[in-house]
């Protein structure tokens, strides 16, 4: 890429010196100005014209979004953005869920023309299938701060290199490795003399505890899918992929998922789960603790807002802690963390009438990334040491310019993405309490393929599977179905498409 901008700089300058030596035959200003005299007084003048009509001369983008939680038409970021890049931009954003995917295969199938395209991975894959991306190695060729954010090494181009070629831009979750967690009353905990359970034996002892002290209180309750990472870690059951002796094989073909799962059914037969998580929304699973009613909850990093509070004002003597990773036989613990995947890719479709204008408009704000993400220092942030915190109401300007960002600034984006976490104090505790968690003896893996390139079938095919995994999982653990049918339904997942992307898994780690 160093090499094509030597030979841009070098014909422009080859240009310019053209354009000198063939300008010495024009007319004497009129007025009786001499050439030199009237370059000199017209410069600024010509400059501020320049300008004006470059402005002028620049197209209207369209660009569409993901679905949006605020309204887009009054926007404060929206001028903010136009006033650094230089570009008026009409905004639209994708309905929520899978009316989005549905609203975006009928967009791709009739050819809509926008111009840059800003979606969740997922999406970006669906778009490449349908051959709706273009190619972006030319345009990259012509940006000046776009490989300064992402650097040319880093990683995050894997997932939208295909064949050797860069389909979109990738945008790095900010919030480094998050950890899910599961949290407890910790009151109640030391109220009956027992120390915070560091395996599953233990942590069975702990619920069968609270459940003879407090017989109508839930000793554990989770989501509908029984999440519960720090007690997979007690069974070495949290990859999503094992990797023995050099090849990928499924959790569903290993004896710790077999085992974690019959736990998970010994807890829910005893009485020490929740009988009715299966129905459980995150709001009715969360509300159940923050209520009094539930000793253990699963509970994730984000889920700060509203829920100490809550806690608070139901049972203001309680306190809270959080179960570490609990050790397996072997004494080691573990988690599975998909923070280090990308959060969105942009790309610029087949059909964009203003290709070239799009990619300007992206290189534009990776130049002005930290003005747009934190506003101005000493108005909008402090820096201290490395901390970034914010200032209110200011800040406030900037919480929705994740929908618009195209990339994020590598190095820096997850120290300045705490400036967020710091605008509310529940946001904040659940991040940095969950965050703690990552222990010098926890093993903390990242999701298999997060950065490769796009596999359609794939993809597909895993969602498939993991739905029907899901449900039977959940049918195992309340006993819906018998535990003597385990073998049989691994067979299912088997025939029905869990031997094959085992295959393919293991192809895609060869490549």
């Amino acid at each position: 890429m160093r090499t094509w901008k030597k030979i841009i700089c070098l014909a422009l300058g080859v240009l310019m010196l053209l354009g000198g030596m063939f300008g010495c035959g024009q007319a004497p200003a009129s007025g009786g100005e001499s050439s030199e005299a009237s370059s000199g007084s017209k410069a600024a003048e010509t400059s501020a014209e320049t300008n004006e009509a470059d402005a002028e001369n620049k197209p209207v983008l369209k660009y569409l979004g993901q679905s949006a939680t605020f309204d887009l038409s009054d926007n404060p970021m929206i001028p903010l953005i136009e006033e650094k890049t230089g570009y008026q931009v009409e905004y639209e954003a994708l309905p929520a869920g899978d009316e989005g995917e549905t609203k975006l295969m009928m967009l791709i199938a009739s050819s809509s023309k926008y111009d840059i395209m800003n979606l969740p991975p997922s999406l970006f894959d669906r778009a490449y299938a349908a051959g709706f991306t273009q190619e972006l190695d030319g345009y990259l060729e012509q940006t000046t701060s776009v490989l300064e954010a992402v650097p040319e090494d880093s990683a995050s181009w894997e997932r939208v290199t295909i064949d050797g070629k860069i389909w979109g831009i990738p945008q790095l979750k900010p919030s480094g490795e998050t950890l899910n967690a599961i949290v407890y009353r910790k009151d109640i905990l030391d109220g009956l003399g027992l120390k915070e359970p560091t395996t599953p034996d233990e942590l069975r002892e702990v619920l069968q505890a609270v459940k003879e002290a407090y017989p109508d209180m839930i000793p554990f309750t989770t989501n509908n899918v029984c999440a519960a990472p720090p007690i997979e870690s007690g069974f070495d059951s949290y990859h999503d992929w094992f990797e023995v002796d050099g090849k990928l094989v499924a959790p569903q073909n290993r004896p710790e998922t077999k085992a974690y799962i019959q736990y998970m059914a010994g807890l829910y037969q005893d009485g020490l789960m929740d009988p009715e998580f299966p129905a459980n929304d995150d709001a009715t699973r969360l509300q159940k603790f923050t209520s009094g009613n539930a000793f253990m909850t699963y509970f994730g990093y984000y889920e700060g807002p509203g829920f100490y509070s809550a806690l608070e004002t139901a049972v203001p003597e309680a306190e809270i802690g959080y179960i570490p990773y609990l050790k397996d036989e072997n004494g080691n613990a573990g988690a599975l963390t998909d923070g280090c995947g990308l959060e969105k890719v942009a790309f610029i479709p087949r059909s964009a009438e203003h290709p070239e204008d799009a990619m300007k408009w992206i290189d534009a704000f990776a130049s002005n990334f930290q003005e747009l993400y934190l506003g101005i220092e000493g108005e909008s942030y402090t820096l201290t040491d490395g901390k970034y915190e914010p200032i209110m109401p200011e800040f406030s300007v900037h919480d929705t310019v994740w929908w618009f960002m195209p990339l994020v600034q590598e190095d820096s984006v997850f120290d300045m993405w705490q400036a967020r976490i710091r605008k509310n104090e529940e946001t904040e505790r659940g991040y940095m309490d969950t965050f703690a968690l990552h222990t010098a003896d926890l093993n903390v893996e990242t999701a298999h393929f997060l950065m490769d390139s796009p596999d359609e079938e794939y993809t597909k095919l895993s969602a498939k599977l993991r739905q029907y995994w899901d449900d039977e999982k959940v049918k195992l653990i309340t006993g819906a179905v018998s535990f003597d049918t385990y073998d049989s339904i691994v067979q299912k997942w088997e025939d029905d498409g869990g031997a094959k992307l085992t295959e393919m898994a293991n192809q895609m780690m060869k490549e």
